[in-house]
């Protein structure tokens, strides 16, 4: 029995850091994905896009008057095809707040819900909104 209570937490774990067994949708290149902590989305048919989880978020509440804005960093991971997931983090305010790779640029546009000082945001509430887009080969550039 003391077995099980050990493994069970560690199986909890794991599955909470590795993306979602298939993605959700797929999504042409260019738009606004919206990922719930865990959820994986495939972009063009090649790229996966996983959000793993707000890693910190120090962000101004919407009903508080700060001096400055804060910022929320998130765990984000990148795969071609069948390939390893690449993991990047990525910012609303700081740098990075976008990662290249494959060919694509992703960008964390934003980040919801914004905090309000009374009151803690659940971890699985939180939704990150990405922009992906391909990025133009430099090598093709004729001139």
């Amino acid at each position: 029995m003391k077995t099980a209570a050990v493994l069970w937490p560690l199986l909890i774990f794991g599955a909470c850091q590795q993306p979602a067994v298939g993605p959700d949708t797929q999504q042409v290149s260019g738009e606004t994905v919206v990922l719930a902590p865990g959820q994986e989305v495939r972009v063009g048919g090649l790229l996966h896009v996983w959000f793993g989880e707000v890693l910190s978020d120090s962000r101004c509440p919407t009903d508080v008057v700060c001096v400055w804005a804060g910022n929320a960093e998130v765990q984000i991971g990148l795969a071609l095809g069948t390939g390893p997931t690449h993991p990047f983090r990525l910012n609303t305010t700081l740098q990075p707040a976008s990662a290249d790779f494959g060919g694509y640029r992703v960008t964390l546009v934003a980040l919801t819900p914004a905090p309000v000082s009374t009151r803690l945001i659940d971890p699985a509430e939180y939704r990150a909104h990405l922009k992906v887009e391909t990025i133009p080969d430099p090598s093709s550039d004729p001139t």
